[in-house]
């Protein structure tokens, strides 16, 4: 029997643990440190965010203020999706800059005087297991990226997720979008394909 496909996440309570990992090809080979105008942009764009983004975000607010900016409202990891928004939203208003670089398919998602990539990471995953790890991005992307800009930060927001273990939220985003979007009709398509050669 196809089971529904459910969002992974109802809420998401996230204290800005901010994570920096960053590749700069101008960090010095000996000492490991990067250069002081590198720190100081991460030092800027993490005290903004720390003091500027919510504690807490509903799932259910979440969507609706990505669907008053017609913004990947309809996508099931809407996490990734607001968490992207509001960064971007944030800094570009408070110090400026603009959307990253693109490489084939994939465009990095802000840059100021560096590029920088925005991530969300649960802590848990819905096992309640630690949810590592954490995937970046694209290695072709991001190894062109550090040649042509001199490197590549990431700001990742880190926190717990409340898990949508009803369907309840599922069927409130399913309501509000008129149905199951492209990909989940693909993912309940390969849940059947798979249903029924495993069962005999």
């Amino acid at each position: 029997m196809t089971q529904p496909v459910k969002s992974k996440y109802s809420y998401f309570n996230y204290y800005f643990q901010s994570v920096l990992r960053s590749e700069f090809q101008n960090r010095d080979p000996i000492t490991g440190i990067f250069p002081e105008t590198v720190i100081q942009e991460a030092d800027q764009i993490l005290k903004i965010l720390i003091a500027t983004l919510p504690k807490k975000v509903d799932g259910k607010a979440a969507i609706i203020e990505l669907k008053e900016v017609d913004y990947q409202w309809k996508q099931m990891e809407w996490i990734g999706w607001y968490s992207e928004h509001k960064l971007f939203t944030i800094l570009t208003q408070k110090i400026g800059g603009r959307k990253g670089p693109a490489f084939g398919n994939t465009t990095f998602d802000y840059q100021k005087n560096y590029v920088w990539d925005f991530k969300a990471h649960p802590g848990k995953n819905p096992k309640e297991k630690i949810n590592e790890p954490m995937i970046l991005n694209d290695r072709e992307a991001l190894d062109l990226c550090i040649q042509q800009y001199q490197g590549i930060g990431f700001i990742v927001v880190h926190g717990q997720a409340v898990f949508d273990s009803s369907g309840e939220f599922k069927a409130w985003h399913d309501e509000l979008k008129g149905g199951h979007s492209t990909y989940e009709k693909y993912f309940l398509t390969l849940s059947a394909f798979f249903s029924l050669t495993n069962d005999g």
